[in-house]
């Protein structure tokens, strides 16, 4: 089901027969001293690819690059698009599916830039990219944010999934367990992580950041937990597209 590996003429196919698809979007930023900075797209793309297999829903190439905040800057590897750019590229992006006769699109993104005291701009700008599709009425749009589901019977340390902590390093240890550097990992509890100001009254500096950049205790995470956690999230994804299509 990958948009990728086909011609134009498979992909139009595999449109007909559902006419549906999955657009992954992660990031590229900073997940601590032991993870990758291709993180999120390396989760994003995994489970857009096996919801796709499962659901039969074709899936477009990862986009790589969201909003991070403008604090992490300092963090090379760290690169972040505007809420201008991300809504333009997703709101293109989807103009071309739509074209091509797609009549759902469903973005999934594993990049969160939202939890308490941060701001959602990267899930806002994804969705004012699809508003004119949905005025339109020529799809109907989804987004999907595996992490808000509770994982709390699997995880031992951390109460959610922290930013390159015990979760997002147990997925990352069962999907590619060759780009983790447990020997690196630093736990960081949350009295030593950080707060700052809400986009767009203000932003974060670097030095509200933790300066290894992840949060929680990644020390405790395994592949295990990781497989366990993977197939929560594209469980439930998978449950929610096939009733879109009811």
């Amino acid at each position: 089901m990958l948009f990728e590996e086909l011609s134009w003429q498979e992909v139009a196919k595999k449109i007909e027969e559902a006419a549906r698809i999955i657009l992954p979007i992660g990031s590229t930023e900073q997940h601590g001293e032991h993870l990758p900075v291709g993180t999120d797209a390396c989760i994003t793309g995994a489970i857009a690819k096996e919801v796709g297999e499962r659901t039969g829903t074709l899936v477009a190439p990862v986009l790589s690059y969201g909003i991070n905040l403008e604090g992490e800057a300092h963090f090379p590897g760290a690169i972040s698009l505007s809420f201008e750019a991300l809504r333009g590229v997703v709101n293109s992006i989807s103009k071309s599916f739509v074209s091509w006769g797609v009549k759902d699109i469903f973005i999934i993104t594993a990049h969160g830039c939202a939890s308490e005291n941060t701001s959602f701009a990267h899930q806002e700008a994804i969705k004012a990219g699809l508003l004119s599709i949905e005025q339109e009425g020529s799809a109907r749009t989804h987004i999907i944010y595996p992490y808000w589901e509770s994982f709390n019977d699997i995880l031992e340390r951390d109460e959610g999934m922290e930013h390159g902590g015990e979760g997002e390093t147990s997925l990352m240890l069962y999907l590619a367990e060759g780009l983790v550097d447990m020997a690196s990992t630093v736990d960081r509890p949350e009295a030593e992580q950080f707060t700052f100001r809400a986009f767009p009254e203000g932003v974060s500096q670097p030095g509200d950041l933790p300066q290894g950049g992840s949060e929680g205790f990644p020390s405790a995470a395994s592949a295990e937990k990781g497989k366990l956690l993977f197939e929560r999230v594209v469980t439930s994804a998978q449950r929610y597209i096939l009733s879109c299509s009811k």
